[in-house]
């Protein structure tokens, strides 16, 4: 990845959260979220997103909708060759969340607009290696399931995403709410388990966390041990921002 490509997404993790700020005064409550995560090789995985209640907290349920933008580069062999892929998402979704004291659970769904480019090699007939760049555009379905627990200091959550076609995401993690620094900024120390892949890719990873909070900027750094398909080993580290009004 290029220093162009690197600049590209932290300015649009950057507009993402300035840009909230226009709704504050249009919605009871709103929710928006940026990540990047890059591993030892250059794969990364991006994402940006908003969710917006449209309904109250003291329904049965509580509807919600919501829009996440997803952005994936990878490698994988083919013939031999090391290639490069990547694959865009877009994901306009509705879905119910419901709280019951320390357990909060939702799930959505909607549509998945798919747009992947990949390299591609084989072999003609007079045997020489031919590659070319393969562009796919499709729609499909996403899914995701998102649960959380709190009891005391500890708070557990999962989270469960899977879009056809390509692309799916698992996360496990555990954070402990009870550290803070001088002047009363919380320090929140954590651990996770992340598997991400698609059709040509996938990895597994294992990192700490540690996050802090800004006001309404709530900002996570993670970093550890990547194991995939491609490469097999090797580190990872990543940013989260998010915010809630």
């Amino acid at each position: 990845m290029n220093l162009r490509q690197i600049l590209y997404i932290v300015c649009l993790l950057t507009t993402v959260i300035l840009a909230s700020s226009l709704f504050v005064e249009r919605c009871t409550a709103y929710d928006t979220l940026a990540g990047f995560q890059i591993d030892s090789r250059g794969q990364y995985f991006a994402y940006t997103g908003f969710q917006v209640p449209v309904g109250r907290p003291d329904w049965i349920v509580e509807p919600f909708v919501s829009v996440f933008a997803v952005r994936q580069n990878y490698y994988f062999y083919s013939e031999g060759q090391l290639l490069e892929g990547r694959l865009s998402q877009f994901v306009p979704a509705v879905g119910v969340r419901k709280s019951l004291g320390g357990l909060n659970l939702s799930l959505s769904g909607g549509p998945s607009l798919l747009y992947a480019q990949d390299d591609s090699a084989w072999t003609d007939e007079n045997g020489a290696l031919v590659k070319e760049k393969v562009k796919t555009q499709d729609v499909g379905y996403s899914m995701t399931g998102y649960s959380s627990y709190r009891s005391g200091a500890h708070k557990f959550e999962g989270l469960l995403s899977y879009s056809n076609p390509e692309l799916f995401f698992g996360r496990f993690r555990w954070m402990h709410y009870d550290y803070k620094m001088e002047r009363g900024t919380p320090i929140t120390p954590g651990l996770e388990l992340l598997a991400v892949g698609n059709a040509n890719f996938q990895t597994l990873n294992a990192g700490l966390l540690v996050g802090s909070e800004f006001g309404k900027l709530q900002i996570l750094l993670k970093g550890g041990y990547q194991n995939n398909t491609t490469f097999h080993s090797g580190g990872y580290g990543g940013i989260e921002l998010y915010m809630h009004y």
